[in-house]
């Protein structure tokens, strides 16, 4: 899923919108994801609220398990196990006088000599928390070359994600399109429902469906509640033949035995028209593991939230200890969320709320007490897969890290493809962006190799 045009507008990106979609399908395909065309249009034309949106996924978990034949192949990338990256060696330029980044100091793990590797041009591409740690340290040991870059680190932000309401369709409605269902080419995709930053109190968020927990048992699905029975009868096994053993304990507490007996005698006769369907999805080798939706008597599911993360200047990375010539040395992170954002969940779920029944969707009903909504969403806050911002792209060195072209500003011959990079979060995740913008380094380069 793409970020959505007014995020380049509000967070001012320094270029223009059409300079990261150009390179989505060329992400897309890289990361062997859905070979069809069709585009979400609320991101693309700041549509303030899409009930069709819809959200792909790939065939692979694993990008790496995707390319294994290439990255095998003599003539893939030379990969150096073992090593760690520790520093920047910079130096200025013979010819410019300039400050230009000639390679890098790595630690072999093991040894205690450090190395050093050169390269005409360095890209650090070591995920976001890796990356700004290493620049961090090279700013420490290099203030003179490295010292202008007074905002690496600032604006840490993610996502929040929970769930504090449940969403009921109409008895009629067949909500397999709402739940991941398998394309010809073993890509996923389901319906979700998309608001921007214009219709939702200054955040945008993606809500979908989502089974209940298997033992809550007014998810009124006997697939679910046999699924429950087995969980418990295998436990109850582990525990009888082992006494000794690690007791498993539920955070949920579950529904009393009987509610999922019920289940079964009531939902019973429909779910065996959906077995066969949800075996053959199960059977799929490349996301065994993926939430289907199980279809259930009462048409009701969890209403799951992903929403963006206001930028917070004070939410950063730095260093926790002094810095060693050749050791990565250890980080702080502060990193919160605003009562902004949590306004921004509670409307969202308002606003969702209003459309879905003015349309006849849907129904949302909330599940968490009023009076606890705000700390509920605030626990289940607990972000960290999504590393964003410390590095942002900018037009200068006051406001941000790296160039529209990913350069870090006032040095030759380094750049940075990571989120880091984002001047937002947005509503999405990230890992396509991510693609695109290292596609749109890639080409930038060859540009600039080609004029040397």
């Amino acid at each position: 899923m793409p970020i959505a045009s007014a995020d380049f507008r509000d967070y001012e990106w320094p270029l223009a919108y059409e300079e990261y979609t150009d390179f989505l399908e060329e992400a897309a395909c890289f990361l062997k994801g859905p070979k069809d065309n069709a585009t979400v249009d609320s991101y693309f034309q700041d549509v303030p609220a899409d009930l069709d949106a819809v959200e792909k996924m790939t065939a692979f978990t694993s990008v790496s398990q995707a390319y294994q034949d290439e990255l095998k192949d003599e003539t893939g990338p030379d990969i150096a196990l073992s090593i760690e990256v520790t520093g920047l060696e910079i130096r200025n330029d013979d010819q410019t006088g300039r400050p230009r980044c000639v390679g890098v100091k790595a630690r072999v793990l093991g040894q205690d000599k450090p190395i050093a590797i050169q390269a005409r041009t360095i890209v650090l591409a070591a995920g976001g928390i890796s990356t700004t740690r290493l620049m961090l340290a090279a700013q420490a040991r290099d203030p003179e070359h490295l010292g202008h870059l007074s905002e690496l680190g600032a604006y840490y932000c993610g996502h929040l994600t929970g769930s504090i309401a449940s969403i009921e369709f109409p008895p009629t409605r067949d909500i397999g399109e709402f739940g991941w269902s398998v394309r010809p080419d073993g890509s996923f995709r389901r319906r979700v429902f998309h608001y921007s930053r214009a219709r939702n109190c200054g955040a945008g968020m993606i809500f979908w469906a989502k089974n209940k927990p298997l033992g809550d048992a007014s998810h009124g699905s006997a697939i679910l509640s046999a699924k429950h029975i087995v969980s418990k009868l295998r436990t109850y096994r582990k525990e009888t033949d082992d006494p000794d053993a690690p007791r498993i304990v539920n955070k949920r507490k579950a529904t009393p035995m009987t509610g999922h007996v019920m289940n079964l005698l009531l939902d019973g006769p429909s779910a065996i028209g959906v077995t066969n369907k949800m075996l053959k999805a199960r059977r799929s080798t490349s996301r065994p593991r993926m939430d289907y939706l199980v279809p259930n008597r009462t048409n009701t599911y969890r209403l799951c939230y992903h929403s963006e993360h206001a930028l917070i200047r004070s939410n950063r990375i730095s260093l926790s200890e002094s810095v060693q010539p050749d050791r990565l040395p250890a980080i702080h992170i502060d990193f919160e969320f605003s009562d902004a954002d949590i306004e921004s969940v509670l409307e969202g779920h308002r606003q969702l709320a209003s459309d879905l029944e003015a349309s006849n969707i849907a129904k949302i009903a909330y599940t968490t007490k009023q009076s606890n909504m705000a700390q509920e969403i605030r626990r289940s806050a607990m972000d960290g897969y999504h590393q964003i911002g410390t590095t942002r792209m900018g037009k200068c060195a006051s406001d941000s890290v790296v160039d529209p072209n990913c350069r870090v500003h006032g040095l030759q011959g380094l750049y940075i493809a990571s989120s880091s990079i984002f001047r937002s979060s947005a509503a999405v995740p990230p890992t396509l962006s991510i693609v695109a913008f290292a596609l749109r380094l890639a080409k930038h380069l060859t540009t600039v190799r080609g004029k040397d």
